[in-house]
């Protein structure tokens, strides 16, 4: 039997299973089932699931975020190619803001909807690592990572918004700011994010922006301009994992914005395992709707 459809309770544990076979590409999924199930819940990374079987086997699956964010996972493509149909279908009249997944399950997918052509103020893939916690390596140096506290929100939401306009290509506007401070308070709420820090002195910035109990997504790794070059993030990204190991995590995964970061995440244990696609529309699409 072929065919995508929505998830609803009975198929809650087919999905958890196919996700936990993809974890290392699934993680914003594993996440939010996770935490907020089918919901209801008004959480942004709250989300709605579909799930597309071929051959009676599970070969896909997608969700929607409340905050309108797409992922897609799916491990061949190629193999699923007739369900890519079916997925637009699902999605008709639904309005989205962006896709992730990696680089081959994405393209499909933004074709299948007939997006392929809109403006986006992110579109690139990045390189797509992950590690087995054990062999995670705590690198030597200055400074010492805790988990952020409520005095830290306005340094946090200030170091937020440059991470975004820098790495996600966001414009310098009030709904920016206002969305990095809402990414803050999540971070402090949630316990995410952590702050390497030199006795008083805050030198880098890291935070999970995917997590169940056995795997860690790493993301919003800051360091300002003039502390740059220093080894600050490779130090705060180890040691926040070396504390989600403690708490039972067994996996981590993240991408890397550039070539500098990349070299950070290996020297630490990460090894490349593909690229992962991160599209983030100048302007919310309503799927279906004509240009």
């Amino acid at each position: 039997m072929s065919g995508v459809v929505q998830v609803r309770a009975d198929l809650v544990p087919e999905l958890a299973s196919f996700v936990s076979a993809n974890l290392d590409r699934a993680m914003f999924m594993a996440s939010a089932l996770h935490r907020f199930g089918l919901g209801p819940s008004e959480h942004p990374h709250a989300a709605r699931f579909w799930l597309g079987r071929a051959d009676g086997r599970a070969a896909l699956a997608v969700s929607l975020s409340n905050a309108g964010f797409l992922t897609v996972v799916c491990p061949d493509p190629d193999g699923a190619a007739t369900l890519w149909p079916a997925v637009a279908e699902a999605l008709c009249n639904r309005r989205i803001r962006g896709i992730n997944g990696s680089d081959e399950a994405v393209l499909p997918l933004r074709t299948a909807l007939g997006l392929t052509d809109r403006p986006a103020r992110l579109d690139r893939p990045d390189p797509h690592y992950a590690m087995d916690l054990k062999d995670l390596i705590l690198p030597a140096g200055r400074g010492e990572a805790r988990i952020v506290q409520a005095g830290d929100l306005a340094l946090m939401t200030r170091w937020r918004l440059a991470y975004a306009i820098e790495v996600l290509g966001a414009p310098a506007t009030d709904r920016s700011r206002d969305e990095a401070r809402e990414a803050a308070e999540r971070f402090l709420a949630e316990g995410t994010a952590a702050l390497l820090c030199d006795g008083e002195v805050p030198l880098a910035m890291t935070a999970f922006n995917a997590r169940t109990p056995e795997a860690a997504q790493v993301g919003g790794v800051y360091t300002p301009v003039q502390l740059r070059g220093r080894g600050f993030a490779r130090r705060a990204v180890a040691q926040h994992l070396a504390m989600a190991r403690v708490d039972g995590a067994r996996r981590a995964v993240l991408f890397a914005a550039s070539d500098e970061a990349a070299r950070a995440y290996t020297a630490i244990g990460f090894r490349r395992i593909g690229d992962y696609r991160l599209i983030d529309f100048a302007e919310p699409v309503l799927v279906g709707a004509v240009p």
